[in-house]
């Protein structure tokens, strides 16, 4: 199996006070046996916010890239966070 090291980049979004906006994490993996190759991109995106003296995240996107054996699928979701 052939085997490329993930690739990981994280990105973070700081406003004028220095509290956290938002964060993106973009993962990219690749492997392959012979003819056989599969790679997967993954995006995931938090919203963060100051609730008293604690930071939360407010909203969560992911999407997926993905081919493997002559397939191509995507998909994505979003969560988001209500404060109770």
């Amino acid at each position: 199996m052939i085997r490329s090291p993930p690739r990981i980049e994280l990105k973070i979004w700081i406003g004028s006070d220095g509290v956290p906006l938002a964060a993106e994490r973009v993962s990219n993996f690749s492997a392959g046996i012979g003819f056989v190759k599969g790679e997967n991109t993954r995006t995931e995106r938090w919203e963060l916010a100051v609730f008293g003296d604690r930071l939360h995240a407010t909203r969560y996107d992911q999407s997926e890239d993905a081919t493997a054996a002559g397939k191509h699928i995507k998909s994505s979701r979003t969560v988001t966070y209500t404060r109770r």
